[in-house]
């Protein structure tokens, strides 16, 4: 991962591989990332249902809340 372009004022990072085939955007607010279903599966190279299936999941076991680590904004636009 090259860092070079680093900027700590951004609110965006982009990430690729050596070789520049993966691309993945990540918003970092307040100390944490978030990340589309999306950008997820581009990351983890599988498709969205299966992001979709885990993160479900996730929020059956009681993990994780859904309503607190959920956007609406993320969610309306993917």
């Amino acid at each position: 991962m090259d860092l070079s372009k680093y900027n700590p004022n951004s609110q965006f990072l982009l990430y690729k591989t050596e070789t520049g085939d993966v691309k993945v955007d990540v918003l970092l607010q307040n100390e944490t990332v978030w990340m589309s279903q999306k950008k997820i599966a581009e990351l983890f190279d599988v498709q969205r249902p299966a992001i979709t299936k885990h993160l479900k999941n996730i929020f059956e076991s009681g993990e994780l809340n859904e309503k607190v680590v959920c956007s609406i904004l993320e969610l309306t636009t993917t």
